[in-house]
């Protein structure tokens, strides 16, 4: 079962630990369950603090001495149920209408504007997670997927900030290491500047770390460097007024449309 959550670093570290899964997962089958029935199950002396910084959080809930999720549980039904609905066909539609660069300047305005909602999600479907990374006001790069991968640069400074190593990123970590975030999109950024002038480019681990990524291609720059272009205020009025269940239906079912390529950009604000 996996969780989606505000993006807080205690929040992830309770959400790493070995304990989540086999616990959240106990609770989804033993719903109401008693303390002695869980310490049975989980005998470990960590235990009972693991269990009360949940309660903390509130992604469990303690009422007469009993024990049981707290957050709403979605699974396959609920989401054949939102992904089906005509609120959201008509909404892919209209997005699959627009033009690519148009598109992921709705999906950056939606996405950076509305946080997440906790929940939980029982079952493997296809929901898109928003990553970002880059320079406040300046160079930021974004990406909207279902899955990780080894070209995502944003998901790989966003598993950055948790401290977090997945194996898809081993090849772009041992290239950049721990660079720090802002002095590497200031690097980058004076790379792409001199791109897109069509100025030659000195060799060094950043420009390899675009070419890695997939940002440049023999010199050229593969995806938009974007500035804000959205006109379609109605449009994103009407997928604002989602909630974040839907709103990541609607965002995974784009890019599985679209081959899990087309949300991965640069983006220049004005």
């Amino acid at each position: 079962m996996r969780l989606y959550c505000e993006d807080k670093q205690s929040l992830y570290d309770l959400q790493t630990k070995a304990a989540f899964a086999p616990v959240m997962n106990f609770l989804l089958g033993n719903p109401n369950c008693t303390l002695r029935q869980l310490t049975a199950e989980f005998p470990e002396k960590s235990f009972i603090k693991y269990l009360e910084s949940c309660i903390q959080v509130g992604w469990i809930k303690r009422e007469n001495r009993r024990y049981s999720i707290a957050l709403p549980i979605y699974g396959v039904k609920e989401y054949q149920e939102v992904a089906q609905s005509l609120a959201i066909t008509q909404l892919r539609t209209e997005l699959m209408a627009l033009a690519p660069a148009e598109l992921a300047d709705v999906c950056q305005n939606v996405m950076s504007a509305q946080p997440e909602r906790a929940y939980f999600v029982n079952g493997d479907f296809p929901l898109g997670e928003f990553h970002h990374g880059g320079l406040p006001c300046e160079l930021q790069v974004f990406s909207i997927s279902t899955q990780e991968t080894s070209q995502d640069l944003a998901g790989f400074f966003e598993a950055n900030r948790h401290l977090a190593e997945p194996v898809v990123y081993q090849e772009l970590r041992e290239l950049i290491g721990d660079v720090d975030e802002e002095y590497y999109f200031q690097q980058v950024q004076w790379i792409l500047s001199r791109v897109i002038k069509e100025r030659p480019q000195k060799a060094s681990i950043f420009l390899e770390s675009l070419k890695l990524t997939g940002v440049l291609a023999e010199e050229k720059l593969q995806v938009p460097y974007l500035r804000r272009i959205t006109e379609k205020t109605s449009l994103i009025d009407k997928i604002t007024g989602l909630n974040y269940w839907e709103l990541t239906i609607l965002l995974g079912s784009l890019v599985e449309k679209e081959e899990k390529g087309l949300f991965q950009w640069f983006y220049k604000e004005k």
